[in-house]
């Protein structure tokens, strides 16, 4: 990795890339109101959960797999799976802003790698042919500068931890400290992450119920900071 590809990946794991994922919990917010989570403890167990059931074998996979299309000019590959996954998400909340922070990630990066696979991706999305999830659209782009695969998975598994730590640390609340103390123990789960190696669309699931049902109650609490 050159310089350029190193600061174009903090830029966009940093918190103030503008895609409006600071907006949202994904049943975070369900899960501190209902008491599931109410201090470190139970937020850090509740989020290895969310990794290991959802972030994994869903969103990682998923951008594991746009990379290797993107990488390959297969703008079809990168359609049929962007369906899959937009297909995949149940709770409505949850979905829309899924949905809401991929087109915003999409049309930032556009923005920072102009043409190629990205400029098309963006264009397809434009026209209403297609959406996109954050993860997608950073394997895209990270795959038309030369970014390695396993680099840009971890840039979008790191990238979703870090928004939802954000999350717990302003909502149940945590100290910034405990916060980051968390997202380093985050970070050796992702050192033991499967490998994807021949997996295929079809692979591609989430079955953090708890967290799922959690996300389909949000829009039934009385109060809200999250939009999700």
């Amino acid at each position: 990795m050159n310089a350029q590809q190193l600061s174009f990946m903090l830029q966009i794991c940093d918190g103030n890339f503008p895609n409006g994922a600071f907006s949202h919990s994904f049943g975070l917010e369900t899960l501190i109101e209902t008491g599931v989570v109410h201090d470190a403890a139970t937020f850090q167990s509740a989020l290895k959960s969310w990794f290991d059931l959802q972030l994994i074998p869903f969103d990682g996979l998923a951008a594991h797999l746009a990379w290797e299309y993107a990488h390959a000019r297969d703008g079809a590959g990168v359609i049929r799976l962007a369906d899959v996954v937009s297909s995949s998400l149940i709770a409505e909340q949850a979905k829309r802003g899924s949905l809401q922070i991929g087109k915003r990630s999409l049309q930032v990066l556009y923005g920072l790698v102009p043409g190629g696979i990205t400029e098309w991706y963006w264009q397809r999305v434009c026209a209403g042919e297609v959406e996109t999830t954050h993860g997608i659209a950073l394997a895209v782009a990270a795959a038309e500068i030369g970014i390695e695969q396993s680099l840009s998975t971890a840039a979008v598994l790191y990238s979703a931890l870090s928004s939802l730590v954000a999350a717990g640390v302003r909502a149940i609340p945590i100290g910034q400290t405990v916060g980051q103390q968390i997202l380093a123990t985050a970070r050796r789960w992702m050192q033991e992450a499967p490998d994807f190696t021949g997996r295929t669309p079809e692979d591609i699931s989430s079955s953090a119920v708890r967290w799922e049902i959690a996300q389909m109650n949000h829009k039934r609490l009385n109060g809200r900071l999250f939009m999700s």
